[in-house]
């Protein structure tokens, strides 16, 4: 005869079994969708990485070659040329997993790698979003030369915006 703590522990090792299998399938779709994005956009870095890698080889050229400075730019070409070759070559998986290893061997330096990362792409994207809506307002796409701070000015006799 089951008693009722027999039920609800079935219960609960029932729910718990549903709450991994969600779980394990979130993990996957984020994976599959994070794998997708990277397979659509490595192509695309990858061409930017060698137009980088061309910048410097060709700003170190002009440096001169007895320069340190342009030791140092012809040293970070090759560095950002051979990245540029195994991002093209490698899988989403390969990668992930190379990276795994490496947070795990050099935490600190992983880290900090990562907020740089992340501060230089938020300021990329801030400063892409503002070209964006500078340019959208310049253009007179919005019925206005003006910023959207430039809209309205202080009306002294109502004490508040005017919008204009």
């Amino acid at each position: 005869m089951e008693t009722q703590g027999t039920t609800i522990g079935r219960g609960a090792d029932s729910a718990k079994e549903t709450a991994h299998e969600l779980a394990t399938s979130a993990k996957d779709a984020a994976q599959s969708r994070a794998q997708g994005l990277f397979e659509s956009g490595k192509q695309s870095a990858a061409q930017r990485l060698e137009g980088v890698a061309q910048a410097l080889r060709s700003a170190s050229s002009e440096l001169g070659e007895g320069n340190q400075l342009s030791h140092t730019a012809r040293s970070f070409a090759d560095r950002i040329e051979r990245f540029s070759r195994t991002l093209g070559e490698r899988e989403f998986t390969d990668l992930l997993h190379e990276a795994e290893s490496y947070a795990r061997r050099e935490p600190a330096i992983f880290l900090g790698g990562a907020f740089a990362l992340g501060f230089a792409l938020s300021r990329f994207l801030k400063a892409s979003s503002e070209r964006h809506h500078a340019g959208a307002y310049s253009s007179g796409s919005y019925g206005s030369s003006r910023l959207p701070s430039e809209a309205y000015e202080e009306t002294p006799s109502l004490g508040g915006p005017s919008y204009i």
